[in-house]
């Protein structure tokens, strides 16, 4: 298979393409592709959205604060900050979790017998990623239908389980956590077992383990903490 129907053939035809990824040694691109998209995304709202109503209806979400310090807080977060900030540390967040990812299950692969070099495992975590690219390009649509500067911030998770279902404000507990499960994780989780199962001879069932395993433990871990 070539690489340009990877991309595509990635989200229809999963087991024949983490079958083709065995051979074909792909990075790079997908890896620029997920961080491209992640940041234009970031940079898209936060250039589109009205900056001061978006500090003080997300930002500043505190009820008891100070007209002064709400002021302070407006005054530093300008249009150019946030973009800047926001961009950064998406691309920062991503790389992180993607390393983090490799090296969970390049350490699990070795305790399974199906022990590959890291770089293996750091490409694998990166196209298990890929579908963080729809999360971008549905952005992409909201903004860009949105006849509104006051643009909810739930567009940059449309497919969050409180953009869906709760509808939380940013002043409740649950709001971070559950602005964060997306059913795009569910989906994640899937495409990655069966490319598990591939790369690391194992059946479905088990690979839906390990690869649920770590988002089962950080947003456990995370609810504990609410």
């Amino acid at each position: 298979m070539s690489s340009s129907p990877l991309y595509f053939n990635y989200f229809v035809d999963p087991k024949n393409v983490w079958q083709s990824l065995k051979e074909t040694k792909i990075l790079l691109l997908p890896l620029l592709i997920i961080l491209a998209t992640a940041a234009l995304a970031q940079a898209l709202y936060f250039s589109q959205v009205d900056i001061e109503w978006f500090v003080r209806a997300v930002i500043i979400a505190d009820p008891n604060i100070s007209a002064d310090e709400a002021s302070r807080t407006t005054e530093l977060m300008s249009q150019k900050v946030l973009v800047i900030g926001s961009v950064t540390s998406t691309v920062l967040l991503m790389l992180t979790s993607i390393s983090l990812f490799a090296v969970y299950l390049h350490l699990v692969a070795k305790v399974q017998g199906a022990e590959k070099p890291f770089i293996e495992w750091f490409r694998f975590a990166t196209w298990g990623h890929y579908p963080t690219v729809l999360t971008g390009l549905t952005t992409f649509l909201l903004v860009g239908l949105s006849n509104s500067e006051r643009i909810a911030s739930s567009v940059l998770n449309a497919t969050s389980f409180n953009a869906l279902f709760f509808k939380l404000s940013a002043q409740h507990p649950w709001m971070g956590l559950l602005d964060t499960i997306s059913v795009m994780h569910l989906f994640q989780i899937g495409l990655m077992a069966a490319g598990y199962g591939i790369w690391a001879n194992k059946s479905y069932r088990q690979s839906v383990i390990v690869i649920a395993l770590p988002f089962i433990a950080v947003f456990g871990i995370w609810a504990l903490f609410i």
